[in-house]
């Protein structure tokens, strides 16, 4: 009985450190499993494509799924300029089929915080059913900011623990007509499809500014995700307003003016606080305390055990 008290505990104690060394490394990245942890959030690229699964580090649920899906080249067709589904497509880019992104992933430090970023590259292949000649390509890049604490990236202050910045930069779109636009398609659900969501949209203020704004609410997680969408777009490197955004079932398009060289347009993505009252989301530091603690007591149990089983035997041996 001893032996297999004590193998418990070496287990326990094994798993508590591996908990620790985790934390203790961070900012961490996994080729293996393309997931990138740093401080309380958790960001898994799947298929080698923008496709984001979003969630709090260290809580056993179901995160939330980000998928930039494709660019689409659209000819308004109710004289609002924002894409919807009445609308004449001309031609599309898939991002997620048909395209090699090339992944790149570095350290960063802002100010007293260190994080990491992760870029996306790639050259989608345009396609359009008035397309003439050889293939046509676009060039996209997309990069993610995680950081620990609070900094400022790009003139925008970000909350580390429990938001992300995405950069989403379209360069050299080869136009069907001098009179279209383009929408950047963006399905925004849980990471389990079988339950159920709640999608709302509205106009919000972050940080002073104007933002279009999309909150998934999944059954079953604990936390809501919050898709910003910021107004201002550099189009050309001049500061300018997007068209405006729809949104059709779990799919959110985000609507463009027209650029000649390139448009970079950097919505942010937020996770809200837990609503589990059971679960106490505090920071990493605390939590190894936590674990520390319960191991304490854990094995305080078992000494005691111990005793009382040797007074036991002791008291057997002399009744």
């Amino acid at each position: 009985m001893n032996k297999r008290l004590l193998a418990l505990v070496t287990v326990i104690i094994l798993l508590w450190s591996t908990q620790v060394a985790i934390i203790s490394s961070q900012p961490l990245w996994d080729w293996k499993e393309s997931k990138g942890t740093v401080g309380n959030v958790e960001v898994i690229i799947q298929q080698h494509s923008p496709i984001y699964i979003i969630k709090y580090a260290n809580v056993r649920d179901y995160g939330y799924s980000v998928i930039l899906k494709r660019l689409i080249e659209y000819i308004d067709m109710n004289g609002n300029k924002i894409y919807d589904s009445g609308d004449d497509i001309l031609a599309q880019a898939p991002l997620v089929s048909k395209i090699t992104w090339n992944i790149i992933v570095k350290n960063i430090t802002i100010g007293n915080t260190s994080g990491l970023v992760i870029t996306l590259e790639g050259s989608p292949l345009v396609t359009g059913r008035h397309q003439r000649g050889p293939p046509r390509t676009a060039h996209v890049v997309i990069t993610s900011y995680l950081i620990k604490d609070t900094g400022k990236i790009n003139g925008y202050f970000i909350n580390g623990t429990n938001e992300i910045k995405v950069d989403i930069q379209i360069e050299r779109w080869p136009w069907s007509s001098t009179k279209s636009y383009l929408a950047l398609e963006i399905e925004v659900t849980c990471e389990n499809k079988k339950v159920k969501t709640k999608h709302m949209q509205g106009i919000g203020s972050r940080n002073g500014e104007k933002a279009h704004k999309l909150t998934v609410e999944a059954s079953g997680v604990p936390y809501n995700l919050t898709l910003w969408v910021n107004t201002d777009v550099l189009v050309n490197g001049e500061k300018k307003d997007i068209l405006g955004t729809s949104i059709l079932g779990n799919v959110l398009y985000v609507s463009y003016p027209r650029f000649e060289e390139n448009i970079i347009h950097d919505p942010i993505i937020s996770l809200s606080k837990l609503r589990e009252t059971f679960y106490r989301f505090v920071p990493s530091e605390f939590r190894v305390l936590t674990y520390y603690l319960a191991l304490a007591v854990f094995c305080g149990i078992l000494v005691i055990y111990g005793i009382r089983r040797k007074m036991r035997k002791y008291t057997q041996a002399y009744s």
